[in-house]
């Protein structure tokens, strides 16, 4: 990146979205009001970035945690977000395990989803390669 060159041609704002969540090592509760909100943060900085002109928000990997339940209305939301903001969302995100299908090795999926500007579905990814003790099932498609 040279910062002191400004290229010539078509220029696209993407916005990197982040939060002051972190994980210590034990998984929190999705349905913790920490958590919730912190997702509420993640969505409200999404939209502040739509509305100030960005044509692409990225969230940094594993930026909350969400139950399978929980999973689809957060899509949802960034869908209608995108929707009406035209703007791509890349929500990347942990969605835990339900107890009965947790193992020693396994707790949560570790994924990002693609919204596109029409707020469709481009994508969704599992992380193929977590790291050893993640605890992440790893993808395969």
């Amino acid at each position: 990146m040279r910062l002191g060159i400004v290229p010539q041609g078509k220029h696209v704002l993407v916005a990197g979205i982040t939060n002051s969540q972190t994980f210590t090592g034990t998984l929190p509760d999705p349905e913790d009001p920490a958590v919730l909100s912190n997702t509420q943060t993640l969505i409200e900085r999404t939209r502040k970035a739509a509305t100030q002109g960005a044509a692409l928000a990225v969230w940094g990997e594993a930026s909350t945690i969400v139950s399978e339940k929980g999973e689809e209305p957060l899509l949802s939301t960034l869908s209608e977000l995108a929707k009406k903001h035209h703007i791509a969302i890349v929500a990347a995100y942990a969605v835990l395990l339900p107890k009965n299908e947790q193992s020693a090795m396994y707790h949560i999926k570790n994924k990002f989803t693609w919204i596109r500007a029409d707020g469709s579905i481009a994508e969704t990814y599992l992380k193929h390669h977590p790291v050893p003790g993640e605890g992440s099932v790893p993808g395969r498609a």
